[in-house]
């Protein structure tokens, strides 16, 4: 949906790597089983060895740049980018803090790409 919301093929080809490299990592494209995983094991942004780690941030940074000039398809991006590094599943309050940070940053990013990256 977002490759769609992109409305750009280098967006949507971004955002289609992005969501490679986090099958890749899962062995799944569910989000239900992504957000199980992250959920038990931990975020994919801290988690893991140095080569997934490092695939998950450069997912999100790909996404985050991705959203593109809009204000609603910047902020529907930021907002994955942020959640492939934290993690959607929050257990505690403390989680949920750092995945709303992680969130927020990525709208930022999102937005702050949409002004400075030529299109």
């Amino acid at each position: 949906m977002l490759a769609l919301a992109a409305a750009d093929a280098f967006g949507a080809t971004a955002i289609g790597l992005a969501a490679v490299a986090t099958i890749a990592r899962y062995g799944t494209s569910s989000l239900a089983a992504v957000t199980g995983a992250q959920a038990v094991v931990g975020a994919a942004g801290w988690t893991g060895p140095a080569s997934l780690i490092a695939s998950s941030w450069c997912a999100a940074i790909a996404c985050a740049l991705a959203g593109g000039r809009r204000w609603s398809t910047a902020v529907a991006c930021g907002i994955a980018a942020g959640l492939l590094v934290a993690g959607p599943s929050a257990v505690t309050a403390r989680g949920a803090a750092v995945r709303a940070a992680g969130a927020a940053v990525a709208v930022a990013l999102a937005l702050a790409a949409g002004r400075f990256v030529p299109y």
